[in-house]
């Protein structure tokens, strides 16, 4: 009876013991921790995962040791005010921290650990002023001529490696690193290289797995069965190199036991490689950022450059494309044309017809142009009747030297 009594009463107190952990309050480092764990176990990369921590590392002790029932909103803020907008921080860097910060509080509140998210109230756009508004050039995101000459001659001095036949597919397509780690002989359809998978590496069960996924980056959300690219010279320098690594294998860049190269090992070998060449940029990036210049420079419009390199207009604009002076002359000389024939029509109450470099549309619409701004709906109307019968503009063109 004493024996029964005295495990009852031990079953009480282990009881007691964990509902009481169970009840405390949790800190805030322990909320993200629990959030980093169901994002793991979720399949999250490890890639994000990273990321996470280094934006967490942002907060201070005080905020990362407190309950996260204690946190507010002005607390936040002070943190924000006096440690982390003084070290001028890049727009994309506040923005991620603050979307950290208000999906732990939502995880939080979502275990019942918390009532309340401080962190909805504070907008980016309150602090986007006061962070680092410098913009990287594009010398400072691409591989120079010269760069690449370095580590093309270093890949073709090294064609046992599949890490350094990798290094010329980037060269040549511009594939982000998971996509050439994936890329398969099948992959290789009338001339053009299938792009339409990427290679992940996969935690969720407890243990590393390197898997391919269907879709690339820019179609994780909505697939659409990749995209092609055309095999160039290049590319079919780079395949026949492929050929003969040693072993045989579905993937294009294999080892000699026949599985496909990992994406870290080529990053790292990338980074090893670039450095030993005193290249300060180290990632495969840059040989898509320097691809899309080359584009440029052929004449490739952003829809077309899109289409090659696998991402959207805005992501083109925004992180590949860089000041092209060639186009913005282009752009200049067409504006002063406008301009001249306006001015002329203005002076003269005729269009000149410029035989070297003008076009006949270009003057048209600045005829349209002037009607609509002088004449309101008459000349509306009369705009109308021109698209309809476009030849009755031919008595107001005179032709001229230009001068």
């Amino acid at each position: 009876m004493q024996i029964f009594c005295y495990r009852s009463l031990q079953h009480v107190w282990l009881y007691d013991f964990y509902k009481a952990q169970d009840d405390a309050e949790k800190t805030f480092e322990e909320v993200f921790l629990m959030l980093e764990d169901k994002k793991r176990r979720d399949g999250r990369t490890d890639q994000t995962l990273r990321e996470d921590k280094r934006h967490f590392n942002f907060l201070s002790e005080e905020i990362r040791n407190k309950a996260i029932t204690e946190i507010t909103e002005d607390k936040l803020r002070d943190w924000l005010y006096t440690d982390y907008m003084p070290e001028r921080p890049k727009q994309e860097a506040l923005k991620k921290t603050l979307q950290l910060i208000r999906a732990v509080f939502d995880f939080g509140r979502e275990k019942k650990l918390c009532r309340e998210n401080p962190a909805e109230s504070i907008k980016y756009t309150d602090y986007a002023s006061q962070c680092d508004l410098n913009i990287k050039t594009h010398e400072e995101k691409s591989f120079s001529q010269e760069e690449t000459a370095k580590l093309r001659e270093y890949a073709l001095s090294d064609q046992i490696n599949p890490h350094s036949v990798a290094m010329l597919f980037a060269m040549a397509t511009g594939m982000r690193a998971g996509e050439i780690a994936s890329l398969k002989k099948k992959d290789i359809v009338d001339g053009y290289l299938h792009v339409h998978s990427q290679q992940r590496t996969d935690r969720s069960s407890g243990h590393q797995q390197h898997v391919d996924l269907g879709f690339t980056k820019d179609q994780r959300q909505r697939p659409r069965d990749g995209r092609y690219f055309p095999i160039t010279p290049a590319c079919e320098e780079a395949l026949r190199i492929a050929e003969k690594l040693p072993g045989e294998s579905e993937y294009i860049l294999h080892n000699k036991n026949g599985r496909a190269i990992l994406k870290g090992s080529y990053m790292q070998h990338l980074r090893r490689v670039c450095k030993s060449l005193g290249i300060k940029i180290t990632n495969n990036h840059a040989f898509r950022v320097a691809l899309n210049a080359q584009l440029i420079n052929e004449n490739l419009d952003g829809l077309e450059r899109c289409l090659i390199l696998g991402h959207s207009m805005q992501t083109n604009e925004r992180h590949y494309s860089y000041s092209d002076q060639r186009r913005l002359e282009s752009i200049k000389k067409s504006l002063t044309l406008i301009s001249s024939y306006l001015y002329f029509y203005i002076k003269t109450g005729r269009l000149c017809l410029v035989t070297d470099t003008c076009r006949f549309h270009t003057m048209f619409l600045t005829f349209h142009y002037y009607l609509v701004m002088h004449f309101s709906s008459q000349g509306m109307l009369f705009v109308v009747g021109l698209l309809k019968y476009p030849w009755t503009l031919m008595p107001f063109i005179s032709p001229c030297t230009g001068r």
